[in-house]
């Protein structure tokens, strides 16, 4: 309503209605967390939902959890919609030019309205995943966290200006930022100085994908129909998998008895679904040269 009505930039909005809204729940509600023996029995077993289970030789027992394959399902179906729909076509025009995506013949506040009201629902799913597989509901979880989600979309390859991004960059950023954050811990450096790293490592990112782009010139691109399916492929998507190839390698060789292990493995992707779904929230409202926190 804010946005479509006074045309008030979409990250203002949601900040100030974000803070309001934290403010009012933690005045009338208050801040005590609900435990697990207060938590609806669904969601206790929801929890314990975990797929191609396998056992060690010492016996012990890893999966996948249900909420990975959540995760996985909606960012697919978001792919198929923004690649192969016309709403999708017209979420990127958006972020392109408002002015020639509705000269063309989109209706921008109905898109608008999509496409906010379904970075609110993954939001939701997100929140109701991260309540279930912790066991408890705090009201002060993922504060300050908006800005991380954000980072991992950058790093994706989705842009702050609108207009470019992917679904398979969001899934490698986010998969980059997962596994640093996760294994700094076990390095056993301390929180400080993670986000000290973490804030360093995205800055070189951002950076050195900028100067690329700037510097990069390139010829006249064939069509498709003569393009291999690798040339089909951005070369920041290219770049991406390298890195996460890269980091994956830097840290099995200098923890070679902690990272590689199905424990850590398992680990790292149950905690993969929820900050997944408000990336690729935010994600697709940056591609409108906006950010929806």
């Amino acid at each position: 309503f804010l946005v479509n009505t006074f045309e008030m930039p979409i990250f203002i909005a949601t900040l100030s209605l974000a803070t309001t809204i934290r403010g009012l729940m933690l005045a009338f509600v208050g801040n005590e967390y609900i435990p697990s023996t207060d938590m609806p029995p669904a969601t206790i077993d929801f929890s314990k939902m975990y797929w191609f289970n396998t056992t060690d030789a010492s016996g012990s027992t890893f999966g996948l959890h249900f909420s990975v394959f959540i995760m996985l399902a909606v960012m697919v179906i978001t792919h198929l919609v923004m690649r192969h729909t016309i709403v999708g076509r017209g979420i990127y025009a958006l972020g392109g030019d408002m002015n020639s995506a509705s000269r063309i013949g989109y209706n921008v506040k109905r898109l608008r309205l999509f496409l906010y009201g379904y970075a609110g629902c993954l939001a939701g799913l997100g929140g109701l995943i991260y309540v279930s597989n912790n066991r408890m509901a705090d009201p002060m979880s993922f504060q300050g966290e908006e800005l991380t989600v954000i980072a991992a979309a950058v790093l994706g390859g989705t842009s702050i200006s609108g207009g470019k991004g992917s679904v398979l960059g969001v899934f490698l950023g986010l998969m980059l930022t997962n596994v640093i954050n996760n294994n700094l811990v076990i390095i056993g450096i301390d929180s400080y100085w993670q986000k000290f790293t973490f804030g360093l490592l995205v800055i070189v990112a951002v950076v050195i994908q900028s100067l690329r782009q700037r510097c990069r010139r390139r010829a006249m691109m064939q069509e498709n129909r003569k393009r291999s399916w690798f040339s089909r492929i951005n070369a920041n998507t290219k770049q991406l998998v390298c890195i996460c190839i890269l980091i994956f390698a830097v840290f099995s060789v200098m923890m070679p008895t902690r990272f590689p292990t199905l424990r850590n493995l398992e680990s790292m992707s149950f905690q993969f679904p929820e900050p997944g779904l408000f990336t690729l929230g935010i994600a697709i409202t940056m591609l409108t040269a906006g950010a929806d926190l």
